[in-house]
């Protein structure tokens, strides 16, 4: 099976094993994150906190809706704690990334099934590539510096326009 496939089955055919570890590993995880980092947070004064969620956060493709919804998911829960933490001194916001230019894309670009629908993917993108890993790292930066310092709740694509297109 090939590595991307655990993610690529249809809503009736994902078993409540697959539906829970996405879950776990892209909302869960997320919760834990915040709900251990904002007390230290709270005793040093405040901070900022970027959730990274995805495009899919914002719309859905076929056959990865524990993914769609997992995302979803760690918008609302930016929001959530940015209405409990904001008053607080403490800024919880969200990047919204596309697929990102990374070792393990360039390895799934070799197999057939996976290169044409990152193709049709890359045509959706209005910079025509995928991002580096450095630039969705410049936004995190900026969301965590105090240039973003009145940017609070936010789910920010950083997409080169995916959402848009």
């Amino acid at each position: 099976m090939p590595v991307w496939s655990r993610a690529t089955f249809p809503l009736t055919e994902l078993s409540l094993e697959q539906w829970e570890r996405a879950l776990r590993i892209d909302l869960t995880a997320v919760f834990l994150c915040i709900k251990h980092q904002a007390p230290a947070m709270l005793r040093s004064g405040g901070g900022a906190i970027v959730n990274t969620a995805s495009g899919l956060a914002q719309i859905a493709i076929a056959n990865a809706a524990e993914y769609v919804s997992a995302k979803h998911g760690v918008v609302g829960l930016t929001r959530a704690a940015a209405v409990e933490l904001g008053g607080r001194n403490i800024r919880v916001n969200s990047v919204l990334p596309g697929i990102v230019e990374t070792d393990l894309i360039s390895r799934l670009a070799e197999q057939p099934e996976f290169k044409a629908f990152l193709g049709r993917s890359k045509d959706r993108h209005l910079m025509g590539r995928f991002p580096a890993p450095r630039e969705i790292g410049e936004a995190v930066a900026w969301l965590l510096s105090d240039h973003a310092s009145f940017i609070n709740g936010a789910a920010v694509p950083v997409d080169g326009g995916y959402l848009v297109n």
